[in-house]
C-alpha cells in the first residue's frame, strides 16, 4: 500500500515538474517577445509598487532610452527626483503636474510626451505612459506601471512635417490665387487667406457647399458638372467662371485642380487655385471688338475702292471700243486696264491675309486639270507683261494631272508665283514654268533668271510683307503679300511649297507640289453661249460715274438699259420695266441691297427675272447674306465686260428653256 502512495507521488511531481517546465518555456517566450517588441519600440517599462519592495522592476531597454545601464541608475528613493531633474525645465512643471492628477487620484493613466538630457548631453523627445494598477484604502497608487518609449524619430518627421506644412500654408496664402485644398472624395477643407478676402465669407460659412453661395447660379450647374466627372475619374480639372466678390461684383476665374496621389497611385487629396483673368477677358473681348471693327474696316476699304475701280476698268473698256484707229487712245487704255488690274490685285492680296489670318478662307474643292490652270495662268501672265522684254516658256506634260482643289485658289497660286518671277526678272531674261508626274503628285517649277534672293532672306520669303531690300524707288512694287498667300493656300490645299537660290543675281527657282487625285470631273452641263438677244438690264447703283459707265458698256453690247441711283428707285423701276436682269449695289444709302433683293423677291411679277449683285463688299459672308437675300449671283467689283457676257449667256439660255434660276456660283 505505502509502495502505490510513493509511486503516486512521483508521478505527480513529473506531472507538476513538467508543467512548470513548459510554463517557464512559454514565460520565456514571451519574456523575449517583449524585450524584441520593446527594443523595436525603442522603449522599456518600469514597474513598482508602494511601499517599496522587491517587486519593483526595471526594465533593461528602460534604462537605455536614456542612454544608461540600469547598474548606472540611482536607488529607486532618488530616482524620481534624478529623474525630474533630467526633464527639460520647459517641460518638467507640465509633467510634475501630470504625475500628481495620477497620485492624488484625479486621473488613473496619462501619456505625454516631453524632452529629457539624454547621457551623451542631447535632448531626446519620449512618451511616457503611466497607468495605476490598484490603490490602498485612502486612494493612493499602491502598484503603477510605466512605460517611456523615445520617439525623436518621430517628433523630427513631425517638425518636417510641420515646417513643410508651414511653408506650404504661408505660401499658398500669400499667392495672388485663390487657393484651396480637397479631401480624395472632393470635399474642400482649407482655402487660403486670398480666398477669404476676395469672397468676405469664413470658415464657417465655407464648410460642406458653402462655396456654392459664391458662383455665378448661371454656370453652376455646368461647373458641378465637370468637377464631380473630373474627381470621379481622378483627371485634373480646369474651367473658367465668375466668382462673387466681397462688393458683390462678380469677376472671371479660370479654376485648376490636380490631384495628389500616394506610391500606389491613389489619390489621397486635390490642390486647387482660382486665378483672376478678369482683364484678360476683358482684353480678348477688345481684341474681338478690334477685329471685328477690323473686318468692317476693311470690308468698307475694299468697296471704297472697288468702285472707282469699277468705273474706271469699264472706262478702259470703252476706250478700247472707241480706240480704232487712234493709236494714243489705244496706248491710253492699255495703260488704264494694266495699272487697274494691277490695282484690283493688289486689293485682293490686301484682303486675302486678313481673311487668312483669321481662318476664314474656305476652298471649294473639285476635280482640277492643273496643266490646263497652269496654261491659262501663263498666257495672261505672258500677255500682260507683252511690254516687257521677257521670254516666259511652258513645259507641261501631254497627259492630264487630275488635282483635288479650288481652282481659283490654285490659279491664284500659280498666278503669284508666276507674278513674283517676273517682276524680279530684268528685261531680257527667262522665266520657265514646268509641270510634271512624280510618283503620286503634281509637282510645279517656276524658275527665273532673276535678281536672286538673299541667303537670309531665303527661310523667310513666304513671310507676311517680307521683301527683298529695295531702294526708294520700290520698282519691284507690290505689298509683300503675293508669296506668304500662296504657303497658306498650299498649306490648305495639303501641298508643299519650297523656295531655291544660289544667291542674289542668280535667279530662284520655286517648287510646288499636291497630291494627284482619283476624282474626276462630271459631264459638263455648260449652257450654250448666247444667241446674241437684247436683254433689258436694270443698273441699280449709287456711284454714278461706275453706273454711267457700264451703262454704256452694256448698250454698246446690244442690251437695253436702264440706271437707277438708290434702292427705292431701283425697286420702282423694276416694277415699272421688268426687267430680265438686275444687276445691284450692296451698299446703296437708305435701303441696302440685301433689303432691295428682298422686296423685289416679294413681286411674282419678278420671279424669272435673274437679280445680280455686284458689290465692292466681297467677304465670304458678304456673298452668303447676298444669296440668302434672293441673289442668285454674287459678283465682286470691278467686273468686265466679258464675266458679264458669261453670266448673260446662261441668263439667256435659262430664259429661253424656263430652267429656273441661275446656279448661284460667283462669276
Amino acid at each position: 500500500m505505502s509502495d502505490r502512495l510513493d509511486s503516486a507521488e512521483d508521478e505527480t511531481l513529473e506531472v507538476t515538474t513538467s508543467e512548470l517546465r513548459a510554463l517557464n518555456e512559454e514565460l520565456n517566450t514571451k519574456t523575449n517577445r517583449l524585450e524584441l517588441a520593446w527594443e523595436a519600440a525603442r522603449g522599456g517599462v518600469f514597474e513598482h509598487r508602494i511601499p517599496i519592495d522587491d517587486s519593483t522592476y526595471i526594465s533593461e531597454q528602460w534604462a537605455q532610452v536614456l542612454g544608461y545601464r540600469l547598474e548606472d541608475l540611482p536607488s529607486y528613493e532618488h530616482l524620481l527626483e534624478w529623474l525630474s531633474e533630467q526633464a527639460h525645465p520647459q517641460d518638467r512643471q507640465r509633467w510634475e503636474h501630470t504625475y500628481n492628477t495620477l497620485i492624488e487620484g484625479k486621473a488613473n493613466r496619462y501619456s505625454i510626451e516631453l524632452r529629457f538630457r539624454h547621457r551623451s548631453g542631447r535632448w531626446i523627445w519620449v512618451r511616457k505612459i503611466a497607468k495605476v494598477i490598484d490603490r490602498d484604502e485612502d486612494g493612493s497608487p499602491s502598484h503603477l506601471l510605466r512605460m517611456m518609449i523615445d520617439i525623436t524619430d518621430l517628433k523630427q518627421v513631425e517638425d518636417s512635417l510641420k515646417e513643410s506644412e508651414y511653408r506650404f500654408r504661408t505660401l499658398a496664402s500669400n499667392i495672388s490665387q485663390l487657393a484651396w485644398m480637397a479631401d480624395e472624395q472632393g470635399r474642400i477643407s482649407w482655402y487660403n487667406r486670398r480666398w477669404y478676402e476676395y469672397t468676405g465669407t469664413s470658415a464657417e460659412e465655407m464648410e460642406g457647399l458653402g462655396w456654392q453661395s459664391v458662383y455665378h447660379p448661371h454656370h453652376l450647374g455646368r461647373v458641378v458638372d465637370k468637377l464631380t466627372a473630373c474627381f470621379a475619374a481622378g483627371e485634373p480639372w480646369e474651367d473658367t467662371f465668375p466668382l462673387r466678390g466681397v462688393d458683390g461684383n462678380y469677376r472671371w476665374f479660370l479654376a485648376r485642380a490636380v490631384p495628389i496621389v500616394d506610391e500606389d497611385g491613389q489619390v489621397t487629396r486635390w490642390f486647387g487655385t482660382n486665378t483672376d483673368v478678369t482683364h484678360l477677358r476683358e482684353v480678348e473681348e477688345k481684341l474681338v471688338e478690334a477685329d471685328r471693327q477690323k473686318d468692317e474696316f476693311l470690308a468698307m476699304l475694299g468697296h471704297e475702292l472697288r468702285n472707282p475701280l469699277a468705273a474706271i476698268r469699264t472706262a478702259s473698256e470703252l476706250l478700247r471700243l472707241n480706240a480704232e484707229g487712234n493709236p494714243r487712245i489705244a496706248q491710253a487704255q492699255q495703260v488704264l486696264e494694266r495699272q487697274t488690274a494691277h490695282m484690283s490685285k493688289l486689293l485682293d492680296g490686301l484682303l486675302d491675309v486678313s481673311r487668312i489670318i483669321r481662318g476664314k478662307i474656305r476652298l471649294e474643292r473639285e476635280a482640277v486639270d492643273f496643266g490646263a490652270v497652269c496654261a491659262e495662268v501663263a498666257i495672261d501672265i505672258a500677255g500682260s507683261s507683252a511690254s516687257r522684254d521677257l521670254a516666259i516658256t511652258t513645259d507641261l506634260p501631254p497627259e492630264t494631272l487630275w488635282v483635288n482643289a479650288d481652282r481659283v485658289r490654285l490659279a491664284q497660286i500659280v498666278s503669284n508665283l508666276l507674278s513674283n518671277a517676273v517682276k524680279f526678272t530684268l528685261d531680257g531674261g527667262l522665266v520657265t514654268l514646268s509641270l510634271r508626274k512624280d510618283n503620286d503628285r503634281a509637282v510645279l517649277v517656276v524658275r527665273d533668271s532673276g535678281i536672286g534672293i538673299e541667303q537670309d532672306l531665303l527661310p523667310h520669303v513666304f513671310e507676311v510683307f517680307r521683301q527683298s531690300t529695295q531702294s526708294i524707288d520700290r520698282s519691284h512694287g507690290g505689298l509683300g503679300l503675293g508669296l506668304a498667300l500662296v504657303r497658306t493656300l498650299t498649306v490648305l490645299h495639303g501641298g508643299t511649297i519650297e523656295a531655291a537660290s544660289e544667291g542674289l543675281g542668280r535667279g530662284a527657282a520655286f517648287t510646288f507640289s499636291l497630291p494627284l487625285s482619283s476624282i474626276r470631273p462630271h459631264a459638263s452641263t455648260r449652257p450654250p453661249p448666247s444667241d446674241g438677244r437684247t436683254l433689258r438690264i436694270l443698273i441699280i447703283e449709287d456711284n454714278e460715274d461706275a453706273a454711267e459707265m457700264l451703262q454704256q458698256l452694256l448698250q454698246r453690247a446690244g442690251h437695253d438699259v436702264t440706271v437707277a441711283h438708290s434702292g427705292k428707285e431701283g425697286v420702282s423701276s423694276a416694277g415699272d420695266l421688268l426687267p430680265d436682269a438686275i444687276l445691284c449695289d450692296l451698299g446703296l444709302p437708305g435701303m441696302s441691297g440685301f433689303e432691295v433683293a428682298q422686296e423685289l423677291r416679294r413681286d411674282a411679277n419678278l420671279a424669272d427675272t435673274a437679280l445680280i449683285a455686284i458689290s465692292g463688299y466681297g467677304r465670304p459672308e458678304d456673298k452668303a447674306q447676298a444669296l440668302a437675300a434672293g441673289f442668285d449671283i454674287h459678283m465682286t467689283k470691278p467686273v468686265d465686260v466679258t464675266t458679264l457676257e458669261k453670266v448673260f449667256a446662261r441668263l439667256t439660255v435659262a430664259s429661253s428653256t424656263e430652267a429656273g434660276p441661275i446656279s448661284p456660283t460667283p462669276a
